[in-house]
């Protein structure tokens, strides 16, 4: 498997996104949606040395992707970069984030919880895509 590009990045939405499609168990996940979709931003502000990023999850009946932009995003999590890095490496948990204010969520979280499932499933694969190994049930 090629090396997964930098996070957070175009090349890293593209590349996670191309794992979320390849990825034949996900489908499973995704059937019994509590509705017809939802979309998850999450801004990124830049640092001195890497610029910012924003992006969005997109969850509906035909998959799940990620997108440049925060269109159609009901809730966004607003964050820095440092931040940003250290909750996709696994060095700070979100809801540490959250509870010191480097987190900040727009919007009304509730709505996520009957998506939870579909959540986690989505986060499942993008956990293997960082560690750089395909996802079980990966396609291809």
């Amino acid at each position: 498997m090629a090396a997964v590009p930098a996070f957070p990045s175009v090349a890293w939405v593209t590349d996670a996104d191309a794992a979320l499609s390849a990825d034949a168990g996900l489908a499973r996940h995704l059937t019994d949606l509590p509705g017809t979709r939802i979309a998850v931003g999450y801004a990124v502000a830049g640092a001195d040395d890497a610029p910012g990023l924003d992006y969005r999850l997109e969850i509906d009946g035909g998959g799940a992707h990620l997108r440049e932009g925060l269109g159609g995003a009901t809730v966004v999590f607003r964050t820095d970069h440092a931040t940003a890095v250290a909750i996709h490496e696994g060095t700070m948990a979100a809801q540490e984030a959250i509870i010191t204010g480097r987190l900040r969520i727009e919007g009304d979280a509730t709505t996520l919880i009957p998506w939870r499932p579909a959540l986690d499933a989505v986060q499942a694969v993008l956990d293997h895509h960082r560690a750089g190994a395909p996802a079980p049930g990966a396609g291809g």
